[in-house]
């Protein structure tokens, strides 16, 4: 019992928070526009859904993407629903403030870059089909996903994505008594 406790106590007082990001999912987070950033980024509306190499150019550019980092991923979600389930009872534990989706979501990875002229080069499109890592914050009043994780070997999770202190939540009433 007492490696229990100590492992709890280890888990919660490992410097997370200096990572940038919480220690469970659904906890409040001092970026407001985390919701608003991972949409732009990953979930922006009117993205291509097809692989043509000139018309992510054009959208990249006109969005301003092009380059943003070397390969991103956008999440064909039919709703905004679903990914904001994936933080709630829909997902399954990760790590930390991380919650994997029950199901596949088709992902858009674009290969990107800016020339020395500033023009936007897309070099590659590829669709795939897996499991998406989210880091969920409770930004307001709603648990809602701030960042995508890559998960480029489609890991899942059998643990409740529920936003609760999951390791030692169980454990809680027994370490008042010691």
């Amino acid at each position: 019992m007492m490696k229990l406790v100590v492992i709890c106590l280890l888990f919660f007082l490992t410097p997370l928070h200096s990572q940038g990001h919480n220690s469970s999912p659904c906890k409040s987070t001092t970026n407001n526009n985390g919701y608003n950033d991972f949409r732009k980024k990953h979930f922006p509306q009117g993205f291509p859904r097809q692989t043509d190499k000139e018309t992510w150019k054009a959208f990249l550019e006109k969005s301003g993407l092009c380059g943003r980092t070397k390969i991103q991923s956008f999440i064909d979600a039919s709703s905004e629903y679903k990914l904001k389930k994936i933080c709630r009872r829909g997902g399954k534990r990760y790590r930390d403030n991380l919650c994997i989706s029950t199901s596949d979501f088709r992902l858009f990875e674009v290969e990107s870059m800016k020339d020395n002229n500033g023009k936007c080069l897309v070099k590659a499109v590829k669709i795939d089909n897996k499991h998406i890592i989210l880091a969920c914050d409770k930004i307001g009043n709603e648990c809602v996903p701030v960042h995508y994780q890559a998960n480029p070997n489609d890991e899942t999770s059998v643990v409740n994505c529920s936003g609760k202190d999951w390791y030692c939540t169980v454990h809680h009433r027994s370490l008042a008594s010691l």
